[in-house]
């Protein structure tokens, strides 16, 4: 496998910019953009507080963006090369 193959492109969830990366899971194509992220989450939360029931310390606000996240990652077949 070739250096460059194991890159990809992507687009940043926060502002649409292509950007390349290696990892799958990469959703921000810079620092500032993963910062405005949080910035907008924390607001839309309610200034730091939670949303949602309390299950077991965790958010169910969280819970939704974790499945939401693991539903949308490629699966092993999807890497195999041609």
């Amino acid at each position: 496998m070739y250096q460059s193959d194991r890159y990809m492109l992507k687009n940043c969830i926060v502002c649409g910019n292509a950007f390349r990366t290696s990892r799958f899971h990469a959703e921000f194509c810079s620092g500032a953009c993963r910062q405005k992220n949080y910035r907008q989450q924390k607001k839309k939360a309610g200034q730091g507080g939670s949303q949602g029931e309390n299950v077991t310390g965790v958010t169910l606000s969280y819970l939704d963006w974790l499945v939401d996240r693991v539903s949308t990652m490629p699966v092993a077949e999807d890497w195999q090369n041609d």
